[in-house]
């Protein structure tokens, strides 16, 4: 796409979407496009260092405590933008500084179970799924930056709610430059896999801190007050819907979550490190544009929260149609661009040895357009309050996805665990954008 149309595209988006959530998506869509490239130049220099096989065993190192933690993880993230940003254009600012101390309370304990989980049953992990001997002392050290990185979470969630969508941005592209500049230079060193572990582990510190400490600042600005000295008292009449709300979300962004984990410990498990080295390459190609629709949702989940508790049905409306036909149709057919490439950019860029990774590579890029497409829909779902129908819809979607996970795997491989990733991202999107309309939005 020319310089001329991109600029049009931007200068429609700003026109039709609004100044102000465009230059925010902007800020956030440059950092999350930089931390792209950057992790992508780190997954391609890891990956022509190490070969498929050292490779995959990085991956299944990483992926067997991110699934666990998946699994426990209560994701308050959701829940603590909706009630921060209904506390806050309600003026209970007390209200508000006690869910963020909920908040952060909840995930610390969720990286806690996480650890002592890992511990317990690393060593039958080294052995059935990673199939590596000594990797079990890693697996506990990755687990390890869970406890900090718990703090980044709320943080985020913090920010969002106050506009500062900046300190987001340059917090996370500066986190992922020290955990590429780490990654890269551990692996160099002769660190071969304990390298790609301990610079992931470096990352999360740095996202921790690069979160933690400016959104606690900015909120003591602006609210007066430290949340950590919150009186949980200020909830009371308000636990049953908060934790209503958080047991939705969690169980609903639990299955989308276990599921993109799983995907590569089971092809370790059937397959072994090799083919996950090829999947795990496919994956890394194609995960733009998952930071892209983290970029839109962080912005506009806020927006459609403020209008839903504001009881602005008109507006609301509106703004999800533009959000589907000004955003999500046109960056979904930006993400289509690369795919006949890829042929020739994947021997190109990581050597012949992952030239087997191309056709998944394909078939994860189609997922993620459908992704990119439909971004609108868990922001639209959540500021209704409609979470009980998100979950139960995910879990659908995520039964077929996980069932088919372990047979496609068995049968054909890293190919056909991403053919299959590809038809249920596709058919679940859809789906759910089918009962929204047919429900007119929900209700406000």
């Amino acid at each position: 796409m020319s310089e001329f149309s991109l600029q049009s595209f931007w200068f429609g988006l700003r026109q039709r979407i609004g100044r102000k959530f465009a230059k925010d998506m902007g800020i956030l869509t440059i950092s999350n496009v930089a931390s792209a490239t950057l992790g992508l130049l780190q997954g391609i220099l890891v990956a022509r260092w190490l070969g498929p096989e050292k490779f995959g065993v990085a991956a299944l190192v990483m992926s067997y405590p991110a699934m666990l933690f998946a699994f426990f993880d209560a994701r308050t993230n959701a829940a603590t933008i909706k009630f921060l940003s209904e506390f806050k254009e309600k003026g209970e600012i007390p209200k508000a500084l006690a869910v963020c101390k909920l908040g952060y309370g909840v995930d610390l304990a969720v990286a806690l179970l996480t650890l002592i989980a890992v511990m317990a049953t690393a060593g039958w992990a080294q052995d059935r799924i990673v199939h590596a001997p000594g990797m079990a002392p890693l697996m506990i050290a990755y687990s390890l930056a869970f406890l900090p990185e718990a703090f980044a979470g709320t943080s985020r969630a913090m920010l969002s709610v106050l506009g500062r969508f900046d300190t987001i941005a340059w917090s996370g592209l500066l986190s992922t430059g020290v955990r590429v500049a780490a990654v890269c230079g551990f692996v160099l060193a002769g660190w071969e896999v304990a390298g790609v572990i301990w610079g992931n582990v470096l990352g999360k510190l740095a996202l921790a801190g690069l979160c933690c400490l400016p959104a606690t600042s900015k909120a003591r600005k602006e609210w007066g007050a430290f949340w950590f000295w919150a009186e949980w008292k200020n909830l009371s009449g308000l636990w049953k819907g908060i934790f209503r709300f958080i047991i939705y979300t969690d169980l609903s962004q639990l299955l989308g979550m276990f599921s993109r984990q799983m995907d590569i410990v089971i092809l370790g498990y059937f397959r072994g490190p090799e083919e996950a080295g090829y999947y795990r390459l496919a994956r890394s190609l194609a995960r733009g544009a998952g930071y892209l629709v983290h970029s839109l949702q962080t912005v506009a989940y806020p927006k459609l929260a403020r209008l839903a508790a504001g009881v602005r049905e008109v507006a609301f409306r509106r703004s999800v149609r533009q959000l589907a036909l000004q955003a999500g149709a046109p960056l979904a057919g930006l993400a289509l661009i690369p795919i006949p490439f890829m042929p020739v950019l994947v021997p190109a860029l990581v050597g012949d040895a992952f030239e087997p990774s191309v056709i998944a590579a394909q078939a994860l890029l189609v997922g993620s357009a459908f992704w990119l497409a439909f971004f609108w829909l868990r922001p639209t779902f959540m500021a209704l309050g409609e979470v009980k129908a998100w979950f139960q819809m995910g879990t659908m979607t995520v039964a077929v996805r996980v069932g088919g996970m372990v047979l496609t795997s068995y049968l054909w491989g890293y190919v056909g665990l991403a053919l299959w990733v590809m038809a249920t991202r596709a058919l679940g999107h859809v789906g759910a954008a089918c009962w929204l309309f047919r429900r007119g939005f929900g209700r406000i």
